[in-house]
């Protein structure tokens, strides 16, 4: 089976690796929560071309860098491993760097100004990830790549809540 070089794309990447990092996360998100898009991606019967200009009207914004990784793995049909691509590519930027992952979810996409303040706050040596889910109606999830998880969403709050009356 075909296997893309991590070592080498981080090489490649040097000082983007990090914005590197960021795209492959929002991108295997949008994977991850679209089911018909992925299907289409990984279906080797559909042109590349095809696949390619998509890509190009989705995400117009992407570092030609993240463009060629895309175009890459479309072209050795590798898209279906996309998600564990991502997944290690993270892990060896933490070993490189020296930190780790913290993927940050908030219910809408923060402004600058609070994404600022929750990193004030965490002394960990992290990269920041963050993204938006709306089932979370307000608050904060953190979730550190070692595992470390805390849930300080209203959604949450609310399920607690819940547990205590039907206890």
């Amino acid at each position: 089976m075909k296997e893309v070089n991590l070592n080498k794309l981080l090489d490649i990447a040097g000082e983007q690796a990090g914005g590197l990092e960021m795209e492959m996360l929002s991108f295997s998100d949008l994977l991850s929560r679209n089911f018909e898009l992925r299907t289409f991606l990984e279906d080797n019967s559909i042109p590349g071309a095809n696949k390619e200009k998509l890509f190009a009207a989705l995400l117009p914004h992407v570092s030609d860098l993240f463009r060629q990784l895309f175009n890459l793995l479309v072209e050795q049909s590798l898209m279906p491993r996309f998600a564990a691509l991502t997944s290690s590519f993270s892990g060896l930027v933490s070993r490189k760097t020296a930190t780790q992952l913290l993927e940050v979810t908030s219910a809408r996409e923060l402004a600058a100004s609070e994404r600022a303040r929750i990193q004030s706050f965490i002394k960990d040596r992290v990269r920041f990830y963050f993204k938006s889910d709306p089932t979370l109606l307000g608050g904060v999830r953190l979730h550190w790549e070692d595992g470390r998880f805390l849930d300080l969403s209203f959604s949450c709050s609310l399920e607690q809540l819940k547990e205590k009356i039907i206890a």
